[in-house]
C-alpha cells in the first residue's frame, strides 16, 4: 500500500481521494511516528508494522494525515475504538493538527456498532470519535474482478483467503484465478510485481501446492496465446515469489548459488591438493627410509667383510 496510497484511498474513501492533490507525492509517516512514541507510549493491542500513517496534500491547499489501520480480528475488544482515538490523539500531538482522518480495514467480519465509535463523558464534559471503516467480506466479487485497481485486486486476495479458510485445494484454484486475472489487467510492470507479491504472500498454501501453483498455473494470455508470452510471465510470477519468500531475486540467488559452488569446489580442491602433498611427502620419507635401511645394510656388509 505504501506505493500506491491513492489506489488505496480510491477504494477505502472516495470523497477523500476526490480531494486529494495528486501532483504531491504522499509523506509516508508512520516509521518516524513510531519512533517518536517508543518508550515514552505504551497501545496496546495488534502489531502496527502493516499500519500507515501518511501526509497528503488536498487540493484546497491543506495538508491532511490519514492513518490506515488493518485489524485482522473477529472478536474485536470493547477497547478497540478506544485505541483507534487514542492513537489519532498521540498523531495530533506529533503534528500539531487537527486534520486527522482514520479508515481502519476489517479483513474480518464486519464490526458490530458499538466497535464503530469511541465515546466518554465525564461530569458534563463529552468526547465522541468515529473511524472509516471498510469491510472486506462485505466487497462483492464480480465488481472487484472488473475493476482495474490494483487495490480492488489485494482485497479480492484477501477475501478468496477469508472464503478459503481450512480448505488449501480450493485457496489453490482462487489464487490461481488471481494470478491470471492480474495478467490480464495489464498493470504496469512494477504494480503487478508488487500485487502478485502480495498474493504470494497472503493466499498462503502448502510447500507441495506452492510449487504446484508456481509451476503449473495456466498463465497463457487469451488474446495472445504464445510459448514467448507464458514462459515471460512464469519467470515474472517465480521472480516475485522467490523475492517474497527469500527477499532477493532469481538471478540474484542463482549467482550466490554459482558463487557458493565455486568456493565449495576451490575448497575441494585445495583439500586434493594438501591430500596429493601429504602423499608426496609420506612417498618421499618412505624412499628416505629405505635408502637408509639400504645404506645400513651395505655398511654392515662392508663391516663383515673387513673383518
Amino acid at each position: 500500500m505504501s506505493t500506491d496510497i491513492f489506489a488505496c484511498l480510491a477504494v477505502t474513501h472516495p470523497k477523500l481521494y476526490a480531494a486529494i492533490d495528486k501532483t504531491v507525492p504522499p509523506h509516508f509517516l508512520e516509521q518516524e511516528m513510531s519512533n517518536a512514541m517508543r518508550g515514552k507510549y505504551k497501545i496496546y493491542g495488534k502489531d502496527r508494522k502493516a499500519d500507515k500513517l501518511v501526509k497528503l496534500r488536498l487540493l484546497s491547499g491543506e495538508d491532511c494525515f490519514i492513518y490506515v489501520h488493518f485489524e485482522v480480528q473477529d472478536q474485536l475488544q470493547l477497547s478497540f475504538p478506544e485505541r483507534i482515538y487514542i492513537y489519532r490523539s498521540l498523531i495530533s500531538l506529533k503534528y500539531n493538527t487537527q486534520k486527522i482522518t482514520t479508515i481502519v480495514i476489517f479483513t474480518g467480519k464486519a464490526p458490530e456498532a458499538k466497535h464503530k465509535i469511541f465515546r466518554d463523558e465525564c461530569f458534563g464534559s463529552e468526547i465522541m470519535y468515529r473511524y472509516n471503516s471498510y469491510v472486506i467480506v462485505n466487497q462483492d466479487e464480480e465488481e472487484l474482478k472488473k475493476s482495474d485497481n490494483p487495490f480492488h485486486l489485494a482485497v479480492l486476495a484477501a477475501k478468496y483467503t477469508l472464503d478459503t479458510e481450512g480448505d488449501a485445494r480450493k485457496r489453490l484454484v482462487f489464487k490461481r484465478k488471481l494470478t491470471e486475472l492480474a495478467f490480464e489487467k495489464k498493470l504496469s510492470q512494477d504494480k503487478l510485481d508488487k500485487l502478485l507479491s502480495f498474493v504470494f504472500d497472503y493466499m498462503l498454501l502448502p510447500d507441495d501446492l506452492e510449487n504446484e501453483y508456481l509451476l503449473e498455473t495456466p498463465i497463457l494470455s487469451s488474446e495472445n496465446p504464445n510459448t514467448m508470452v507464458a514462459t515471460e510471465r512464469r519467470l515474472n510470477l517465480i521472480e516475485v515469489a522467490t523475492r517474497a519468500s527469500y527477499g532477493k531475486s532469481y538471478q540474484e540467488m542463482v549467482a550466490e548459488n554459482a558463487a557458493l559452488l565455486e568456493a565449495e569446489k576451490a575448497k575441494a580442491a585445495k583439500v586434493l591438493a594438501n591430500e596429493k602433498a601429504e602423499a608426496a611427502r609420506k612417498e618421499a620419507e618412505a624412499a628416505r627410509k629405505e635408502a637408509e635401511a639400504t645404506r645400513k645394510e651395505a655398511e654392515a656388509t662392508r663391516k663383515e667383510a673387513e673383518a
